[in-house]
């Protein structure tokens, strides 16, 4: 096989995310899916809504702060930072719960 061919295979395997490669260099790769993209916003838009609904939302205090995207860092609505963090990391932190 030519390697000219050889290296247009393997960009389009690493571009896929159905592919391994892929995964292992994206840690991100799922949030490339629009699905998993809508599913984090109606979190958001559900959150919203719920919190409209209080006492709170109708003074405009303790909005909740929105589902964490990976690589974005938010200042959240209480003044508190937060970072979203690696399908790794989540399950590094769940899993130290567990023990502890």
């Amino acid at each position: 096989m030519p390697m000219r061919r050889v290296a247009d295979l393997t960009a389009v395997m690493i571009r896929q995310p159905e592919s391994w490669t892929h995964r292992a260099l994206v840690p991100d790769w799922r949030w490339e899916d629009p699905a998993m993209v809508a599913q984090a916003l109606s979190v958001d838009y559900l959150a919203f809504l719920a919190w409209a609904k209080t006492s709170d939302g109708e003074k405009g205090v303790n909005r909740p702060d929105p589902f964490p995207r990976p690589g974005i860092e938010v200042e959240s609505a209480s003044g508190d930072e937060f970072v979203a963090v690696t399908s790794d990391e989540l399950e590094e932190i769940l899993r130290r719960n567990r023990t502890e």
